[in-house]
């Protein structure tokens, strides 16, 4: 067995090593005392969470995958931009309803690159009603967002389509806050 305090190794972290975690950007993010809004990509969707640190531990509060909007009606990819957006759009839904106002963006080991996917997921949760310090050179543009690019070559209907979900998404949290305020109401009522 090796003694480590009397070698001339250092020994980093095993998630430095495996280049998984960026500990001084994520330092950094703890200090700052807010939820983080954590967005991840894999191959076939968009993961993004609202991510509270107490004492170093992480604790997630609200995560939604990019997978809800197949059960809404969504039929494109699941990781475009008009699919991020909506994605952050119900995550900031979601987080409104778990007294989550505002955040930071943890966007990890990706490389941060105008108007890429993980900032129209910011344009999203921005336009759902968090507050999450952004520069607006970042996101992408508006006709990215709604898929226009997307029609012009697939020769699809995608711009209505993501009308119908992104109205679903909000029409959902309106109906949701609605049966919160009156099972409130039944409750004072029952006292």
């Amino acid at each position: 067995m090796v003694n480590l305090m009397n070698s001339k190794h250092l020994s980093h972290f095993r998630r430095r090593i495996e280049g998984k975690t960026n500990y001084k950007k994520r330092l950094n993010l703890l200090i700052s005392g807010k939820p983080r809004m954590v967005v991840r990509r894999s191959n076939t969707k968009m993961i993004v969470q609202i991510v509270t640190s107490v004492h170093g531990q992480d604790k997630t509060v609200v995560a939604v995958d990019s997978s809800f909007l197949a059960k809404i009606g969504w039929k494109g990819s699941l990781k475009n931009i008009p699919a991020a957006y909506l994605t952050g759009l119900q995550l900031a839904v979601l987080a409104k309803s778990n007294k989550v106002d505002n955040a930071i963006l943890d966007i990890g080991l990706l490389t941060p690159t105008k108007g890429a996917v993980i900032f129209a997921v910011l344009k999203g949760a921005v336009d759902g009603g968090l507050e999450i310090p952004n520069s607006p050179d970042n996101i992408p543009s508006d006709e990215r967002i709604v898929g226009t690019h997307i029609d012009a070559y697939r020769k699809t209907s995608i711009v209505k389509e993501f009308e119908k979900v992104k109205n679903k998404i909000l029409a959902g949290s309106s109906v949701k806050s609605e049966k919160k305020e009156s099972i409130k109401e039944e409750s004072k009522s029952k006292k």
